[in-house]
């Protein structure tokens, strides 16, 4: 018996089916643009599930429970795509993928701007992260020296005695 992911998934397929198997000279030019733009918004959505499944694999298993060296010849030799490609969408999980906290939770605040991005355009989404970001940094970046260093020192904690 397959999960609700996978049913979903065979949801999906069986109405790309139906959608590729329709006459599309039907369909007037305002809702030819509109096609246009609903499946340009699927296209953008779908890799952020491949990312999200990629960086759960990747997080609980090892290349070789699955049959394979690397992680790039899972994807290579799975989706039946070249090492180049292969190489590209892992670094796009690891990239882009859901962050996890050390308790296993994913961060909240990706949530949050995951829950913003849906229907709306990039400046909006670059401006709700400039404020997420002031909202978890109220501080703002540490000062600096002339020389660029934080404060002058070296990066290290600094072992001197107090006082």
């Amino acid at each position: 018996m397959e999960g609700p992911a996978l049913a979903a998934i065979a949801a999906m397929r069986a109405g790309y089916d139906e959608l590729a198997a329709l006459d599309l000279n039907t369909l007037t030019h305002p809702e030819v643009l509109c096609a246009f733009g609903q499946l340009e918004s699927l296209t953008r959505r779908l890799p952020s599930l491949s990312h999200r499944l990629l960086s759960r694999l990747q997080r609980e298993a090892a290349p070789r429970e699955l049959g394979a060296k690397s992680w790039q010849a899972v994807l290579s030799e799975r989706l039946r795509i070249g090492g180049v490609e292969a190489h590209r969408r892992l670094a796009d999980a690891t990239e882009l993928g859901p962050r996890v906290a050390l308790t296993g939770n994913r961060w909240q605040c990706e949530d949050t701007l995951v829950g913003i991005a849906v229907g709306r355009g990039p400046e909006d989404l670059r401006e709700a992260a400039e404020r997420l970001k002031a909202l978890l940094d109220q501080d703002g970046p540490a000062p600096t020296t002339p020389n660029g260093r934080a404060n002058g020192s070296s990066g290290w904690v600094d072992s001197s005695p107090m006082g």
